[in-house]
Order: C-alpha cells, then sequence, then structure tokens
C-alpha cells in the first residue's frame, strides 16, 4: 500500500513539475518573441518595432517626394468592461480576433501593430488619408458584426473606435502619431464605434 502512495506522489510531483517547465518555456517563448518585434498574443509587431518602421517609411516618401502615407490608430470600446464581465481568457481572444480580421483586411504592404493594451495602429503606404478612411470603415464594420462567444456568460458583440491622420511634410513622426491619437479621442468622445479623421 506504502508503494501505491509513494508512485501517486511520485506522479503528482511529476505533474506539477511538468507544468512549471511549461510555464517557464511560455514565458521563454513570450520574452523571444518580444525581442524579435512580435506581439505574443496576436502575431502582430510590438510597439518596440513600430518607430523603426515607421521612421522608415516617413524617409522613404520624403526621398520620393510622395505624401501618401496613412496612420489608423484603432481601440476596442470598453474592453474593460469586457474583461470585467467575461474573464481575460475571453479578453483575450477579442484581440486575437481583432488582429485577425486586420490581417484580413489589410493590404500586403500595410503593417500592423499592437500599440498597447487594446490599441492597434496600422501604417498605411502609398494611402491618402480617404483611402485610410476606408480601410478603418471595413475593420469597424467587420468587428461590429461580428459575434463573441463566451461559454458561461453567452454571446455579446463589441465595436471598436478609430482616428485617421495622413502624413505631410510640415509634421515630425511624433506629432502624426499624435494627431491619429487625437482624432480617436474625438471617435471616442462623440459616442464610439465611429472613425475620426484628424484635422
Amino acid at each position: 500500500m506504502d508503494t501505491i502512495f509513494r508512485m501517486a506522489e511520485a506522479d503528482e510531483s511529476t505533474e506539477t513539475t511538468l507544468e512549471d517547465e511549461i510555464k517557464q518555456l511560455r514565458a521563454r517563448v513570450a520574452e523571444l518573441e518580444a525581442e524579435r518585434g512580435k506581439d505574443p498574443l496576436t502575431g502582430l509587431n510590438n510597439r518596440l518595432r513600430m518607430d523603426k518602421i515607421i521612421a522608415r517609411e516617413i524617409s522613404r516618401v520624403t526621398r520620393n517626394g510622395n505624401d501618401k502615407l496613412s496612420v489608423l490608430m484603432l481601440d476596442i470600446d470598453n474592453f474593460k468592461k469586457i474583461n470585467d464581465e467575461y474573464g481575460h481568457f475571453v479578453g483575450d481572444e477579442v484581440l486575437k480576433k481583432v488582429a485577425c480580421f486586420i490581417k484580413e483586411i489589410i493590404r500586403k504592404a500595410d503593417v500592423p501593430f499592437r500599440y498597447g493594451g487594446e490599441e492597434f495602429l496600422i501604417l498605411l503606404p502609398d494611402t491618402f488619408v480617404k483611402g485610410a478612411k476606408l480601410f478603418a470603415e471595413r475593420i469597424r464594420l467587420a468587428i461590429k458584426e461580428h459575434t463573441f462567444y463566451c461559454t458561461i456568460k453567452g454571446s455579446f458583440n463589441c465595436t471598436i473606435s478609430g482616428g485617421v491622420a495622413g502624413w505631410d511634410y510640415h509634421q515630425t513622426q511624433d506629432t502624426l502619431m499624435k494627431r491619429a491619437d487625437d482624432a480617436l479621442y474625438q471617435s471616442k468622445h462623440n459616442g464610439r464605434n465611429r472613425i475620426t479623421v484628424a484635422k
């Protein structure tokens, strides 16, 4: 009988050790993904990589005498409420699905980023503001019409707000980002679930 108990304890100990090792491996994978510029949850570029890519693109359009460049900033509406009501696992699924919609809708040349938390940013080369707004509306509608599911609490919908800003030679990279962020703020302020073009 003692032998059986010892074997059972050994099995439990091995299981706990394996779980710990799996957690450590997952944490290391997340670190490596971050180091190579990828967000581990969504697979999008992370914020560390963003500044370099945007600076490079601004340099390219400036060199070519071309001002066709836009930035689109998106934010999931009431995301804290989704996390509070349905749990962080469901919140993560929402983030992943939004990232999927972004990847499906944008073009090959466009560069998506997870900007932070529930915010996303998309760099749209060779795109004027009017075209960027159309992309933003397609993403907004796709998310609005999608039904999310939670096994415990049932289905729910969510929306996004966005801000679009176009590049011109009289601004810096920081100014471009601030204008997109201000436009996003206006979308939130005016009732959410809308896209605003920066003035």
